[in-house]
């Protein structure tokens, strides 16, 4: 469809008429004001009800001329190519002569078909003369409003460069030019269809304040014509500086704006002084008008993915920071596994730790704060330091507290500095080893999925008993289990997310992870971490997935 700047700022009286019931759909500027009617007085009504047949037009049938003229442009899809009908119209109690083209290729919207209708009031002796120039003047228009849809597909100023030097400013009549947008650190940036070399390169990178026509149009939100060499010099000493280095002696700057400030500047510039009469300005204005929303959508674009980038490094960094690398154990292997439900917040309510208590015991936790986002991140992070702290104090005890008492703990301080959060956990302790090498396993579970004892002939065993969420009840009972683990054997803790999938119940999910376990008995800690993420949780879902896994 033709854009609707480019319609209204061109200055040939243009009407645009649905072919199935010449129903009047729009009417630029400047035909309003050749016929000396309002759009009101047009849109929605039959031509011929606005402006009615004389005995003239009657007697020789210029309505029916007038329709399957239309109706010829629309069915070939091309233009008629035709002599103009002469049309007498009533205004008043007279009538007037008018001569009608309709001369332009049909354009599709959601209404159907429509015809582009050029409307003349020159004399009939003028009529000839200017129908070549009424066609010229419809190809400029047509060609121009093509350049401006294609605007709409540049992803980069680069594209939006490449677009207007090779097409637009040929439209424009124009023998080079280009566009001034702005960099990041308030510069402005010169891309023109002229090639920079050591010469120029000065003109390629300026100041916000350069006294340069183009920078200045940029800055001000003015347009700036320049006809010739004198009027450019006059404008600003410095652009002589220009002169000294182009062929072009005419310039037209037209500001790029998008509400109500100004981004940057078309430029076009010719190798001939240039008169820059009233129709050349207005199509400059309106392509400059296609270009400020292309260089404004592109901007945003650019700034919401700059936004996206500090976001996702940031999780990144908290990543880092609160999901960190197991401790190395003799006699014991762990790997652990994180992956977001979101492809741009990395981390969120779920995590993971481990770390030795001063009497070599493998501390190990799995926890789950409601919510995956960056708000569910700052409560895990909270929580998590607390429970570290906790689980590490040995001062009281040689062995430090039991998992339950750590959880009840946890819940009290929490709730009493202000950051108690709904969650789950599971705090286990892994002793140090027997003498045959087995490790006994100590474990509290706040509401968590079960954890999962994977034995060497591959039979698998749900620690099932489980307590109350974090977050509930500071005063819940809460218990602590034990469960031995011969060598070879594995323990594994994780989120819910890992067996909790939509359409199936958590004891289906379960019973999956237990077959596959069985199934990836023989395989390495790090091996089948990745792949029970790549059979459980194949894809990116509803809720994040933590996993930690222990072998003796």
């Amino acid at each position: 469809m033709l854009d609707a700047a480019v319609f209204q700022a061109t200055p040939v009286a243009l009407l645009l008429v649905r072919a199935a019931d010449l129903v009047m759909l729009d009417a630029n500027e400047a035909y309003l004001d050749l016929v000396g009617l309002t759009a009101d007085q047009l849109v929605g009504k039959h031509v011929f009800d606005v402006f009615p047949n004389s005995p003239t037009n009657q007697d020789q049938d210029q309505e029916g001329d007038l329709r399957a003229l239309m109706e010829r442009a629309i069915r070939e899809g091309r233009r008629t190519g035709v002599d103009e009908i002469r049309y007498d119209i009533q205004v008043g109690d007279r009538f007037e002569v008018r001569w009608w083209s309709a001369c332009e290729s049909p354009i599709l919207d959601a209404d159907g078909a429509v015809t582009h209708l050029l409307h003349s009031t020159e004399d009939v002796t003028d009529v000839v003369r200017t129908r070549d120039d009424l066609r010229a003047a419809s190809d400029r228009v047509t060609r121009l409003s093509d350049v401006a849809l294609s605007l709409g597909s540049a992803d980069t100023v680069d594209d939006l460069v490449s677009i207007v030097v090779d097409r637009g400013l040929e439209v424009l009549g124009a023998d080079g030019g280009g566009l001034v947008t702005r960099a990041e650190n308030g510069d402005w940036l010169v891309s023109s269809s002229e090639v920079f070399d050591e010469d120029t390169q000065q003109f390629a990178v300026t100041p916000h304040d350069s006294p340069l026509a183009g920078q200045t149009a940029a800055r001000t939100g003015a347009r700036v014509l320049l006809r010739d060499r004198d009027e450019a010099v006059a404008f600003h000493p410095v652009m002589g500086d220009v002169y000294e280095l182009t062929d072009h002696t005419a310039w037209a700057f037209l500001p790029l704006l998008a509400q109500g400030c100004s981004i940057g500047a078309l430029m076009a510039a010719w190798t001939e002084d240039q008169e820059f009469d009233d129709e050349s300005v207005a199509l400059m204005e309106g392509f400059a008008a296609q270009c400020a929303l292309a260089l404004d959508r592109i901007e945003r674009t650019r700034g919401e993915r700059r936004t996206a980038d500090l976001v996702r490094g940031l999780a990144e960094a908290l990543q880092s920071a609160m999901l960190t690398d197991p401790p190395q154990v003799d006699g014991l292997e762990i790997a652990v596994r994180y992956r977001s439900a979101s492809d741009i917040a990395r981390v969120g309510g779920d995590w993971y730790d481990s770390f030795l208590q001063p009497d070599g015991a493998l501390v190990a936790v799995i926890g789950d704060v409601v919510g995956h986002d960056d708000v569910a991140a700052g409560k895990m992070s909270q929580l998590r330091g607390l429970l570290r702290a906790l689980a590490y104090d040995t001062q009281v005890r040689p062995h430090g507290d039991s998992p339950a008492t750590v959880l009840a703990r946890l819940e009290r301080v929490a709730r009493g500095l202000g950051v108690s959060e709904l969650s789950s956990a599971v705090l286990a302790r892994v002793d140090v080893p027997h003498p045959d090498g087995a490790r006994t396993v100590h474990w509290s579970n706040a509401g968590n999925a079960p954890p999962v004892v994977l034995a060497p002939d591959g039979t698998t065993l749900l620690l099932e008993p489980s307590d109350l969420l974090l977050g509930v009840d500071p005063d819940a009972r809460r218990e602590d289990h034990s469960v031995d683990l011969a060598p070879g054997s594995l323990f594994l803790l994780y989120t819910d997310g890992l067996v909790e999938r939509r359409g199936a119940s958590i004891d289906e999910g379960l019973d999956d992870l237990r077959e596959a376990l069985t199934d990836l008995r023989g395989s390495s800690v790090e091996d089948l971490c990745d792949r029970l993420l790549e059979r459980l949780a194949p894809h990116l879902g509803e809720d994040d997935v933590a996993l930690l896994a222990i072998r003796v």
